[in-house]
């Protein structure tokens, strides 16, 4: 028989050698899991700097927009009061449709209303003129037609012409036309948007400025061409005459 030590000495080294055995097993998990982890943060890292990449290029393309579909009113742009008791003016900015309104969470918006703000803004400018001309109170809250007066609208939409339009894709300084090529339409346009939602946009933009409701509108007549002045960045020119049953036709 084996001496007591030896067996103890064999059942020692029997323990030890699982526990190496165990331990490398563990390590090997945790240099695995720790693999794991940097792959994972490192796909993670990236996937952030591409999401704050498009994220960016989201925001310039949003700013972008925003900067194309600014309104503004020119020096050279006056109110014309007509004999009619009509008003004309002018407000530049490449003309926009009006988008369908939408639904999120149970709420109803329009995606156009920045636009329309915008727009507006440049209308209560022209707005504060006319009441001038006037000797009018331009701080009374009250749109220019009383809701008993049914309306006549022109609206002359000068669309923002595309760079394919011009000579090296470029304006230049001198102004749009100068540099056209001979193949780009002179007034005709054919883009995509139509000319019904851009009326709409700006019926719905004057409520409340020009009229009370765009029901007192009874009579519009609409038109979509290429701007063909200045830079031909777009312009909306908007005739709007009150109605009687003498001069309906």
């Amino acid at each position: 028989m084996r001496p007591r030590s030896m067996e103890v000495a064999m059942m020692f080294a029997t323990i030890v050698s699982r526990r190496s055995h165990v331990g490398a097993a563990f390590a090997g998990c945790r240099r695995q899991l720790f693999r794991n982890g940097r792959v994972r943060q490192r796909s993670i890292i990236v996937s952030a700097k591409v999401s704050a990449k498009d994220n960016n290029q989201e925001q310039l393309a949003l700013s972008a927009s925003e900067e194309e579909a600014a309104y503004w009113r020119s020096v050279s742009d006056h109110v014309e009061i007509t004999d009619s008791k009509g008003i004309k003016f002018t407000i530049q900015g490449n003309p926009l449709p009006l988008r369908r309104h939408r639904s999120s969470k149970g709420f109803i918006y329009n995606p156009s209303a920045s636009k329309q703000n915008l727009f507006r803004e440049v209308l209560k400018d022209i707005l504060s003129d006319y009441n001038n001309e006037l000797s009018l109170n331009e701080h009374e809250e009250k749109p220019l037609f009383e809701k008993e007066e049914f309306l006549a609208m022109n609206i002359l939409f000068r669309m923002k012409r595309p760079k394919s339009h011009f000579r090296n894709n470029k304006q230049g300084d001198e102004g749009g036309l100068g540099r056209l090529k001979e193949s780009s339409p002179i007034n005709l346009c054919g883009s995509r948007v139509d000319v019904d939602n851009l009326a709409k946009f700006v019926l719905d933009a004057c409520n409340g400025l020009l009229y009370r409701d765009d029901r007192q509108v009874i009579s519009l007549n609409v038109a979509k061409v290429y701007d063909c002045e200045g830079q031909c960045n777009g312009a909306t020119q908007i005739f709007v005459r009150p109605l009687s049953e003498e001069n309906i036709a």
